[in-house]
């Protein structure tokens, strides 16, 4: 059973994030000394050996990733041959040189780019779905760390001056019980020292499920979805989402904050296509 932040009046819906995530939780032994509190940890991660999230091996305690074996690690970074330069639409063939899809030639989007950890495949989609639908938020850490360990240079030389999660409509946020981009975002600014905003941009309407939608549907579905919340003078904004398919949620929400002067980049999970 996961346990959450009872909804304060006059608080930010995506406020609600879960506190408990499950038993294999690490325990927050903040109240203690620091020193006692690392020794205690390392005695409890000896005498309760970790194991990967995705497939039950056990964990070497040194390892680098925390949650995920090596080679769940290896099958969540599997990357097209080759993609947009704007929005990693995987390309079915290799090409000499970069270029851009076909929608991004017609409609350049309002973003200065868009990327993600891998293809929306194997482990890292077998891993994003336990973590939507199952709850499992200790994924939420280890894909926020696959992500540093793949775009960190490209985030860096972005600079952003906040990271902003895709948020939620209430509604949407309510059955679920959280808003999974917002807990990736969080766990990226705490490693990136940036702050995260979860009050300037909001879903102001509800929308119909982006699942089975063609590309124009989806766009109309998406279409003035997005509002700014509260003036904020123009910054470099990190957008966070954690599927991306037709770019459609991330043009929106990309199109809302520029028209309020910010630039924006965009990172994902994963990236996913409509082409067969």
């Amino acid at each position: 059973m996961y346990y959450l932040k009872m909804f304060k009046h006059g608080s930010h819906p995506d406020d609600l994030a879960p506190i408990k995530a499950s038993a294999r939780k690490p325990l927050k032994l903040t109240a203690l000394p620091s020193t006692l509190a690392y020794g205690l940890e390392y005695i409890l991660k000896l005498v309760l050996p970790q194991t990967c999230l995705l497939c039950g091996i056990r964990l070497n305690t040194q390892q680098e990733h925390p949650y995920l074996c090596v080679e769940c690690t290896r099958a969540c970074s599997k990357q097209p041959v080759a993609a947009c330069q704007l929005c990693a639409e995987p390309f079915q063939a290799a090409s000499a040189i970069t270029h851009q899809c076909g929608q991004c030639t017609i409609s350049p989007p309002p973003f200065i780019w868009l990327k993600t950890i891998g293809l929306h495949t194997d482990q890292l989609q077998h891993a994003i779905q336990r973590l939507k639908y199952a709850g499992q938020f200790q994924l939420a850490e280890a894909l926020a760390h696959l992500l540093l360990e793949r775009l960190q240079a490209e985030i860096t030389e972005f600079n952003p001056h906040s990271i902003i999660p895709v948020p939620l409509h209430p509604y949407r946020l309510r059955s679920r019980g959280f808003n999974q981009s917002l807990l990736i975002a969080r766990r990226l600014g705490a490693e990136l020292n940036i702050p995260m905003d979860n009050r300037h941009l909001i879903r102001t309407r509800q929308t119909s499920s982006q699942t089975k939608l063609n590309l124009t549907q989806r766009h109309q579905n998406i279409h003035g979805a997005f509002s700014i919340n509260a003036p904020l003078s123009p910054r470099r904004i990190l957008l966070v989402d954690d599927v991306v398919t037709t770019t459609a949620t991330c043009r929106e929400c990309s199109k809302t904050l520029t028209q309020a002067g910010h630039q924006v980049a965009v990172i994902a999970l994963s990236r996913a296509s409509l082409q067969p």
